[in-house]
């Protein structure tokens, strides 16, 4: 079994110039993690993952302990946090996107996919043919596939 026999085609992408929050909309509405990132002619650049998005400028951190107190002791709301989340959210995707992208080609052996996100610790791989995205194995999808293996 290959890539190309399990890989997803209808790739949800997103541009280096989108924003930040552009991505995030896409993730949830197509209950993703991650986007692979495209230039204006589909050749894969980057991917911005939940875990880019939520490490970027370390914007979702808790606040260090004298701001806790601050907020606490002077009942200041956390309206400094919104602030800076929204202003993270309105930065362009190549901002936080990872430009390492792990990928495979179609005739790649799904063992091989499989092998690759255990060892690198990603959720999903890119399948590129001369640079292009054509589709993206998912570690859902690999278990999908064993699953069906496994069906009398």
């Amino acid at each position: 079994m290959y890539a190309k026999d399990i890989m997803k085609t209808d790739v949800v992408t997103v541009k280096p110039e989108e924003l930040i929050s552009d991505a995030v909309i896409k993730m949830v509405k197509n209950e993703i993690s991650g986007l692979p990132v495209v230039d204006d002619n589909g050749y894969l650049i980057g991917v911005i993952s939940e875990s880019d998005v939520l490490s970027h400028g370390q914007l979702l951190l808790v606040p260090d302990y004298l701001e806790l107190l601050e907020v606490l002791l002077y009942r200041q709301t956390p309206e400094k946090y919104r602030e800076e989340l929204k202003d993270t959210l309105r930065e362009p995707v190549e901002s936080a996107m990872s430009k390492k992208v792990i990928t495979a080609e179609p005739d790649t052996p799904v063992g091989e996919i499989a092998l690759l996100m255990s060892e690198k610790d990603i959720n999903r791989v890119v399948v590129v043919e001369k640079h292009k995205v054509i589709g993206i194995v998912a570690r859902r999808d690999i278990i999908a596939a064993i699953s069906d293996v496994l069906q009398p």
